[in-house]
């Protein structure tokens, strides 16, 4: 499925509507748990209106601010995309 796609340059809206990009994600599995600092993985997978855009990982560290766990860090991973999809046109953003 992820390969399957061979357009050029594929339309990320259907006709007259607004673009559609969705953002799955799925399968995080908690690398280190302590008191103070929870250190997670998890898939992902982006979406357009003609299939599987780009998909890679997030590798995130959560801290306790109050009673709420909130990110402290993100990096993402990119481990493929779509030629001529939406992220192929639009990579220029730094990952880390």
């Amino acid at each position: 499925m992820l390969n399957s796609w061979t357009g050029s340059a594929p339309p990320v809206k259907h006709a007259d509507t607004k673009p559609v990009l969705r953002h799955f994600t799925s399968n995080t599995q908690f690398v280190a748990v302590k008191p103070d600092r929870i250190e997670a993985i998890t898939y992902f997978c982006s979406m357009t209106a003609v299939g599987n855009d780009h998909w890679g990982r997030y590798f995130d560290v959560f801290e306790p601010h109050g009673k709420l766990w909130l990110f402290s860090r993100r990096a993402v991973k990119i481990e493929g995309y779509a030629e001529g999809g939406w992220y192929h046109t639009n990579r220029s953003w730094p990952q880390s």
